[in-house]
């Protein structure tokens, strides 16, 4: 009687031919997860927002809310007490500098005539261009005068300046207002979450690294952000005073929308620098007292830039800048500016990820400007 096959013989390989078309539905597949999950992220970005900006700010305070339960603090009075600062900060800002944004914000409309006036010498040469191609477009439809025909267009009145920017406003102060109170929740439950991670690893090899995953993201995401922040403040106090120095109004307004932008790698440099171009040719009589504003801005973000922040971060965050400027580019389409805001962090969460999990090693090392010591 011939013998019967036992039952791991039943499970035949699979034919060199198949292996293709496997590995295209494996790639197609995740493809697919991809989109959905950008989809996803781009129409949720209300609840996002707020929930990843806490996350990363948990991140930020970690280090002190650890110390401190060391010396017997709960870290429920520490995360009320890092909530009430941030408010207390926020506060603060807002009441000294209302009353400046609030003149730029009725001047808004009158800016652009204004700015279209100082810069008429500039303009003649392109509206002489302009007038020249009007006289061909003439010449060209003189045939087509009698082929008119009468339509009627509809016109939308898009929104105005101020409504816009009191409807951002009330989205920002509720996101804010979600992100302070998962803040304040995270801190309080302290190292639950890691633990529960922990715990639910099988092997202690796992548990080990989820460990050191989970430090080191701690570690980089709350040194970058400490460390760009007081770089950011310095740059905003220096950039102010210069701005004073040299007689341009609101010159503290314009040194914290240094401070801020600057957050945003590369892009937020750019939008601060025409900012004070525009104010400072609508300022100054003369173009060449207004252009002293601009290269004071320019300068103090180039010398932070490549001189400063490098010296301070060194090698240890050293992200491949081709990288960061795409990532800041697609979080700021994805969630606009808090998106572009929170690039950086995100990108140095995923170095680490990639840095730490065997199979990813090559993401790591495209991230940073060189190769990655594999963890074993």
């Amino acid at each position: 009687m011939p013998e019967q096959p036992s039952a791991p013989d039943l499970i035949a390989e699979p034919h060199p031919s198949n292996r293709p078309h496997a590995r295209f539905v494996t790639v197609a597949l995740a493809g697919v997860l991809l989109l959905a999950t950008l989809y996803t992220l781009y129409f949720a970005s209300e609840f996002a927002i707020p929930v990843v900006a806490a996350v990363i700010l948990s991140l930020v305070f970690s280090p002190l809310v650890r110390s401190l339960s060391r010396r017997g603090v709960p870290s429920t009075l520490t995360g009320g007490l890092i909530v009430l600062s941030i408010i207390g900060a926020l506060s603060a800002g807002i009441y000294q500098l209302s009353d400046s944004a609030t003149q730029w914000l009725n001047r808004a409309p009158s800016v652009l005539s204004q700015l279209d006036y100082k810069l008429r010498e500039l303009k003649r040469p392109v509206q002489k261009v302009q007038e020249a191609t009007d006289q061909v477009e003439k010449l060209a439809n003189v045939g087509n005068e009698g082929k008119k025909t009468s339509s009627q267009n509809v016109v939308v009145k898009p929104a105005g300046i101020l409504e816009q920017i009191f409807g951002t406003m009330r989205t920002v102060l509720v996101q804010l207002s979600v992100t302070l109170v998962l803040l304040f929740f995270l801190i309080g439950s302290g190292d639950i979450f890691k633990m529960k991670l922990v715990t639910a690893m099988a092997r202690y090899s796992d548990k080990k690294r989820t460990i050191c995953i989970w430090r080191d993201v701690e570690s980089n995401v709350s040194v970058y952000i400490l460390t760009i922040t007081v770089i950011n403040i310095c740059l905003g106090l220096t950039i102010a005073g210069g701005l004073y120095a040299i007689g341009l109004p609101n010159a503290l307004l314009w040194g914290t929308m240094a401070v801020l932008l600057n957050f945003i790698p590369y892009l937020g440099a750019l939008v601060g620098l025409a900012v004070v171009t525009v104010v400072s040719i609508i300022t100054f009589d003369s173009l060449g007292t207004a252009i002293i504003a601009p290269l004071i801005y320019a300068g103090c973000n180039l010398i932070e830039s490549q001189l400063v922040t490098p010296s301070i971060l060194g090698r240890r965050l050293a992200l491949n800048p081709v990288v960061v400027f795409i990532s800041v580019i697609f979080w700021g389409w994805l969630w606009g500016m808090p998106g572009a805001m929170m690039a950086v962090p995100l990108l140095i969460i995923v170095h680490v990820l990639c840095s730490n999990i065997p199979g990813l090693y090559f993401i790591s090392d495209l991230l940073t400007l060189e190769p990655q010591t594999r963890a074993e």
